[in-house]
């Protein structure tokens, strides 16, 4: 992978990937987005470990050369950017059956009783997340999507106490 790729590859924004997912992506969309992502993170950082990776290093060290310290940036960012991606799928699959029962459930009362659980998880999720907590814009997005294919239920009749 040249450098190119591994910079659009590292500055991913999941604002503007998740798009790809449509006009109204929902929280499964988002958990395919940063499992993708981990993909290519992970490729790029066995390529980055492999033999003939580390024989250029060695290299790049022996001759003194600049490009060594870039090197070793590089595979900073990527350790830096695998562990974040690792992070958000660990809190998101801490979500994904509440996730999953909302999104196949077909009537008004299994959706009613999926949202008490689904909000104090997503909650936690926001609390213990160095990464979620940092900006709320995840959250609004999922509960603005669950609250619209509740609404979209003609049946559906919820009332907060």
């Amino acid at each position: 992978m040249h450098y190119l790729g591994l910079q659009i590859t590292l500055k991913l924004d999941p604002e503007t990937e998740i798009k790809k997912y449509g006009p109204r992506p929902g929280p499964l969309d988002e958990i395919e987005m940063w499992s993708e992502r981990l993909e290519k993170i992970t490729s790029v950082s066995e390529q980055l470990c492999s033999q003939v990776a580390l024989n250029i290093l060695m290299n790049l060290e022996d001759a003194h050369s600049t490009y060594a310290q870039s090197f070793h940036l590089v595979k900073r960012e990527i350790a830096k950017a695998e562990s974040e991606t690792n992070d958000n799928l660990q809190f998101l699959s801490t979500l994904l059956p509440w996730f999953e029962k909302l999104h196949y459930a077909t009537k008004s009362a299994e959706m009613v009783v999926v949202f008490p659980p689904l909000m104090h998880s997503m909650y936690l999720v926001w609390v213990y997340s160095r990464l979620v907590s940092r900006s709320c814009s995840h959250m609004t997005s999922k509960g603005d999507y669950y609250c619209d294919h509740a609404n979209q239920n003609k049946k559906f009749n919820l009332q907060f106490y």
